[in-house]
C-alpha cells in the first residue's frame, strides 16, 4: 500500500516513492500460530515489536510463468495474518527474513474463504486494531500492485506451489510510523480483520447451541454468499471428535441464512473436523 510506503520512507528518511518492482521477502513457517495463540514478545531480541495486518493469498494451483490474466486461476482463496515485525533486527540485519520470521510472528487465519465467495478488491477491508484502538485500515483495492500483478512476477521463473501463502502487503499505520512509535507490549491485545466492507456483512458466525431439545453447530452466513444452495435439501455431516478420533453423524438442515448441525459432542472445542457430504442424486 502506497500509504505504508510513504510512513516508512519518512521514518526511515529515503524516497516515498511507489516502487517500481514489489519488495518480495519471506517467512519461516515455523512462525505461523493460530488465532487467539500469544505472540512471544522476546524481550531479549528485540524492543520494537511491531503489527502489519495482511490479506493472505493461498495457492490452489501450482505453476511457473503465470500470466497476469491466469493469475486468479491460480488462487484458492483468502485469509488473515499479522506480519509480525522485530523493527531493530529488520533494521541490524539488513534485511527482513529474521526480523519477521521469529516463531510466533505470523499469527493466521482462523478461516480460509474460498476464492468463489471473494468479493471485489474495493469491497474488502483490511484493519488492525490494537486495545481497541483501529490502526490500520484499507480496502484492498489500494495495494500498489493487484493480485494478478504480484502472482505473475512471483512465478517468473519460480514454481508457485498449492499451498503456497503470498502476504499481499500492510497499509499505513504501523507502530514504527507514529511519532513517538507505538510499538507492541506485553499484555496487548492485537486484533487483525479482513471483511467484507460494511462490517460483519462477511463473516461466518459460528457457536454452538440448542436447538430443539439437541446441542448443534449452528453456522450463519450472508444469504448472498452461499455457494451451494442445493445443500439445504438435506446432506450428511460428519463431526470428528478432537481426544479420540471418534465419529458422530447426524442429519443437517438449512433454513434462510443458517445452517444447522446437530451431533455428539462437548461444544465446539470438540469438534475438531467438520465434514459435509452430499447425498447421492444431488447436484
Amino acid at each position: 500500500y502506497l500509504d505504508h510506503a510513504r510512513e516508512v520512507a519518512k521514518k526511515m528518511d529515503v524516497s516515498g516513492d511507489a516502487p517500481a518492482q514489489p519488495i518480495i521477502f519471506t517467512k519461516a513457517t515455523t512462525s505461523v500460530i493460530g488465532q487467539g495463540e500469544p505472540v512471544p514478545a522476546y524481550p531479549e531480541l528485540t524492543g520494537k515489536l511491531d503489527y502489519e495486518a495482511e490479506l493472505a493469498l493461498i495457492i490452489g494451483t501450482g505453476g511457473r510463468d503465470i500470466a497476469p490474466e491466469r493469475a486468479w486461476d491460480h488462487v484458492f482463496g483468502y485469509t488473515a495474518i499479522n506480519d509480525i515485525s522485530a523493527r531493530d533486527l529488520q533494521k541490524n540485519h539488513m534485511q527482513w527474513f529474521r526480523a519477521k520470521s521469529l516463531d510466533g510472528f505470523a499469527p493466521m487465519g482462523p478461516v480460509v474463504v474460498h476464492r468463489s465467495t471473494m468479493p471485489e478488491p474495493r469491497g474488502i477491508e483490511v484493519k488492525c486494531s490494537v486495545n481497541g484502538e483501529l490502526r490500520q485500515h484499507a480496502t484492498f483495492d489500494q495495494l500498489i500492485f493487484d493480485v494478478p500483478a504480484i502472482i505473475s512476477i512471483l512465478s517468473s521463473g519460480m514454481t508457485l506451489l498449492p499451498g503456497d501463502i503470498i502476504a499481499t502487503g500492510t497499509p499505513a499505520g504501523v507502530g514504527m510510523g507514529f511519532r513517538p512509535p507505538k510499538y507492541l507490549q506485553p499484555g496487548d491485545e492485537v486484533v487483525v480483520e479482513v471483511t467484507r466492507g460494511g462490517g460483519d456483512a462477511g463473516r461466518l458466525d459460528i457457536g454452538v447451541r440448542q436447538v430443539d431439545g439437541r446441542e448443534a453447530l449452528v453456522i450463519r452466513y450472508p444469504a448472498d454468499r452461499v455457494v451451494y444452495p442445493e445443500l439445504g435439501r438435506g446432506y450428511r455431516t460428519e463431526i470428528r471428535v478432537r481426544e479420540d478420533g471418534a465419529f458422530f453423524g447426524d442429519w443437517g438442515s438449512a433454513r434462510g441464512d443458517e445452517v444447522r448441525i446437530t451431533g455428539s459432542g462437548d461444544g465446539l472445542e470438540a469438534w475438531a473436523d467438520l465434514r459435509i457430504s452430499v447425498p447421492r442424486g444431488q447436484d
